[in-house]
């Protein structure tokens, strides 16, 4: 062996790894990207349908004082019947509301909201009332059930937004 020899001079230089052209992912962190961007989608979409549904709350709100404003006879009751059908129209099924009247027609609102729903003096009103001419209502009675029917329209829009029971009380 040779004393002038280094074992250190076998070693070659430090060679750097070639440079990456693109940003390259392992399969893993695509399908993580992929997962999220679908969340993503997913919560906008949701955003965009509530922002929408909850939108008619406030024109609901300024026909209701509209209507609160009327003196009470079958005429307001026809008003105030018509809006609540038009707005169950909306959110539930038309096959399933449109063919519906009368005390069928209570029913079904007090189904949706059992908590805010109309007594028996108010759905007498809506059921039939509306059906007389020259009905005269008294002025307390009619408030009240404007601001009954003003409850349970804004409670059945946030549940149908929202998707959860009792969404407003």
């Amino acid at each position: 062996m040779n004393q002038a020899e280094n074992p250190l001079d076998k070693l070659r230089d430090i060679h750097l790894p070639a440079q990456l052209d693109s940003f390259q992912l392992a399969p893993g962190w695509w399908f993580l990207l992929f997962v999220l961007l679908c969340l993503f989608i997913w919560w906008i979409t949701k955003l965009v349908k509530k922002q929408k549904a909850l939108y008619l709350l406030k024109p609901l709100s300024s026909e209701i004082e509209e209507l609160s404003n009327l003196p009470a006879n079958s005429d307001s009751l026809a008003k105030l019947s018509a809006l609540l059908k038009r707005v169950t129209l909306i959110y539930f099924p038309k096959k399933q509301v449109s063919s519906l009247s009368g005390s069928e027609w209570i029913s079904f609102i007090n189904k949706q909201q059992p908590e805010l729903a109309f007594d028996k003096k108010q759905s007498e009103m809506l059921a039939h009332f509306l059906y007389q001419k020259l009905l005269q209502v008294g002025s307390e009675d009619w408030q009240a059930l404007v601001a009954k029917s003003h409850k349970l329209l804004e409670a059945v829009i946030r549940e149908q937004v929202t998707g959860k029971a009792g969404g407003a009380k």
